[in-house]
């Protein structure tokens, strides 16, 4: 089955071979399967995976998942949300969290 995740299936082979352990983390995402995906992928080449499916309030999340990767003592920490570009601003020239 050919990944619909490029990132995944570009980077995994290098952090495979230099032996880094890797926490993927799925949160959010809009494309129907897509956690699902990325769980069977995580599985395949041996990573932890940490899923959500709705992540009202993304801070306490991404805290969780920093406090997880540094008690495994992880090397990677790869997040992936719902790829929604923020490129809508506040007046105050922060990106909205739609």
């Amino acid at each position: 089955m050919e990944s619909e995740r490029p990132l995944l299936s570009e980077s995994s082979p290098y952090h495979l071979k230099k032996k880094e352990k890797v926490i993927l983390a799925a949160a959010d995402t809009f494309r129907a399967g897509a956690i699902e995906q990325l769980v069977d992928w995580g599985n395949r080449v041996g990573w932890t995976v940490f899923t959500k499916k709705r992540v009202p309030t993304r801070l306490p999340w991404f805290l969780m998942l920093l406090q997880s990767f540094k008690a495994k003592n992880a090397d990677v920490l790869i997040i992936d949300t719902a790829g929604r570009l923020h490129n809508k601003k506040k007046p105050d020239g922060r990106a909205r969290e739609d």
